[in-house]
């Protein structure tokens, strides 16, 4: 066996082990949710974390697109844009965000975001299941992110399109296994879902330093994206390639991904930490068991050496007490 396959080996079984510890999950509603975690009940012995790829309206995905801004003022954007789209104050507010590229004052990213009275449907139903949260992030993002875990998608610049099922088609833009542009484009017409797909391409093209792409892979669970997928390869040709998504919840349990969102970012421990914090906790353990052994030796000794002093103070008061007895008789 080479070398190279002994370490893919070694990564199959650390993804597998990862997977047995976190329960992946594609749900549609917190009421999906907890009928699932319900069924899992049966066949599951031990509970332990759980993500989920939630689709539906509940959560919502905007791409970031800021011209003209300072570092400092992105995060204040950020809030302003999400009370914009949720119509609600930020304290009401769960989101999560990831900042691609901030290159001459523009810059470009994700958002995800909910309500925060939907986040805490979730938590309430991992906490009354006794799951651990994990990840929460939404399905659009985890679709494309699992296809770059299947396809291995790690380098260069390429294009991954999704049509999915509620005809709805996901573009994200990849350098470098790094998200530079998402979008997601309504499929209501197939003439103008090519032409919105085109000129998303080439703006991308003229933003960017590098003017082509390596490949632009397309996959979808819709009918319609057949038609879409034959109107593609005629345009790109070699470039293109028509995929199949093996896995819908690859990403969720892996730790290097495109997309960083993660809901239940407040609520989780990763694994290294959670880890890190067991094995400090056994050491702990470890020092106070040892500690505790040390002292009551060390009470012993004590206890050993005063019992060993009262014996011979003892001893010496009765013999001086008797050398006084012969004296007084003597006299």
């Amino acid at each position: 066996m080479t070398k190279s396959n002994l370490s893919e080996r070694k990564i199959k079984k650390k993804r597998l082990l990862h997977f047995k510890n976190v329960l992946c999950l594609n749900v549609s509603s917190v009421e999906d949710f907890k009928s699932q975690l319900k069924a899992q009940l049966k066949s599951r012995r031990r509970r332990g974390f759980v993500s989920i790829a939630v689709s539906g309206k509940d959560i919502l995905v905007c791409p970031i697109h800021f011209k003209n801004i300072l570092d400092k003022e992105i995060d204040d954007k950020i809030k302003f844009l999400v009370f914009n789209l949720l119509n609600a104050s930020i304290d009401q507010v769960v989101l999560s965000y990831q900042v691609s590229s901030i290159e001459d004052g523009q810059c470009t990213g994700v958002i995800a975001c909910a309500k925060k009275s939907v986040i805490d449907q979730y938590l309430r139903v991992c906490d009354d299941f006794h799951f651990l949260p994990y990840r929460l992030i939404p399905y659009s993002l985890v679709s494309i992110d699992s296809f770059c875990q299947d396809q291995k998608i790690l380098k260069g610049r390429s294009c991954v399109l999704h049509c999915s099922e509620n005809s709805m088609i996901h573009l994200c833009i990849l350098q470098d296994h790094k998200c530079e542009i998402f979008r997601e484009i309504v499929y209501d017409d197939l003439q103008k879902v090519f032409r919105d797909i085109e000129q998303t391409l080439s703006h991308a093209m003229a933003l960017s330093k590098c003017k082509h792409f390596d490949q632009i892979f397309y996959f979808g669970d819709s009918h319609k994206s057949e038609e879409l997928a034959e109107k593609l390869k005629t345009k790109f040709g070699q470039n293109f390639c028509h995929g199949k998504l093996e896995n819908t919840l690859t990403s969720l349990a892996v730790d290097k991904r495109v997309f960083q969102i993660n809901l239940f970012q407040e609520h989780s421990l990763s694994f290294h930490l959670r880890s890190m914090l067991e094995f400090s906790m056994l050491v702990i353990l470890l020092v106070m068991t040892f500690g505790v052994s040390i002292l009551a030796l060390r009470i012993f000794q004590l206890d050993t050496l005063i019992i060993g002093t009262q014996s011979t103070y003892e001893s010496a008061d009765v013999k001086k007490a008797q050398q006084l007895v012969e004296r007084i008789n003597a006299l």
